[in-house]
């Protein structure tokens, strides 16, 4: 555990220390959505019984896929969805613009779409209620960020009055526990269906 923690903490000053161009942080982006598609893969043919290895457990009801835990494999598949859904919405911009649009993107939007959907078949396997908070509340922030960055590239470029401040902390808190019922909604239906 010791030696894992340090090696995390190495690897995070490494990129740290040594990210600097964008063409190096999608790089990296793209690993990670590239290195989350065995995973989901395998997570799901455990879940349908064709895991070619023996497993010591049950690994159809919660699948592990290479991570061992459950909990594991959807904690960093819930990491890697984000960063698909980005990459998703991205191409998808590029795909439905007139002059840059192709064939490329629309086979790139084709295959983040099965990843992505991959990843949440997987997430939805491991049937781990964590995860699926966790999911919730990203999805909450991710779509907060992209309300903001559609507000900077909005052609009017005055700062953001204190009103709109005040109005989007007033939506953020009234809709929050809005937001929170479905999570708790799914809570209920995942501990009827454990029983």
């Amino acid at each position: 555990g010791t030696y894992s923690t340090f090696s995390y903490i190495f690897i995070f000053l490494m990129v740290l220390t040594h990210l600097r161009r964008r063409e190096q942080v999608d790089r990296l982006i793209n690993t990670v959505v590239l290195t989350s598609l065995p995973i989901a893969i395998y997570g799901i043919l455990q879940h349908y019984q064709r895991d070619p290895l023996p497993w010591g457990g049950d690994v159809t009801t919660r699948v592990a896929s290479n991570m061992g835990n459950a909990i594991f494999v959807a904690a960093y598949l819930l990491m890697a969805f984000f960063l698909t859904l980005e990459r998703l919405i991205r191409s998808f911009s590029l795909l439905m613009d007139e002059e840059r649009g192709s064939l490329a993107h629309a086979v790139q939007t084709g295959a983040y779409m099965a990843v992505l959907v991959a990843q949440l078949l997987t997430i939805f396997f491991t049937q781990s209620r964590g995860p699926w908070l966790g999911l919730l509340a990203g999805l909450y922030v991710f779509v907060l960020l992209g309300l903001i960055a559609l507000r900077q590239r909005h052609p009017d470029t005055s700062p953001i009055r204190a009103d709109e401040v005040a109005r989007a902390a007033g939506t953020a808190l009234v809709t929050l526990p809005v937001g929170g019922l479905p999570a708790f909604g799914l809570l209920a239906i995942m501990r009827r269906g454990q029983r």
